[in-house]
């Protein structure tokens, strides 16, 4: 009934968060400093880790934007909430 968003970058080497979008993000009660240095992976439901892995890595090969439906475990109240989870490559072009 209500929708959250949290936009976060990723380091491609171990999914670790080193940057957290505050004037995007909207996830209630939460202080964005827990997710920083965590695996996005951390807080991925058991069942979608496998499925949010592969297209994680399919994004650090290929440019790409895919949305695909998994459940967010929330930090704290442990809950899991459905979600649409969207990957967009991000490519340094100085590096790449």
């Amino acid at each position: 009934p209500q929708q959250m968003t949290f936009r976060c970058r990723c380091s491609p080497h171990d999914w670790k968060i080193f940057l957290v979008d505050r004037s995007v993000s909207t996830l209630p009660s939460v202080s964005y400093d827990l997710f920083r240095q965590k695996s996005i992976l951390e807080f991925i439901h058991p069942t979608d880790q496998g499925h949010v892995n592969q297209l994680l890595l399919r994004s650090t090969t290929i440019s790409l934007t895919e949305t695909i439906p998994c459940h967010f475990v929330h930090p704290i109240m442990q809950n899991v909430i459905p979600m649409s989870l969207e990957v967009k490559s991000f490519f340094n072009q100085v590096l790449h």
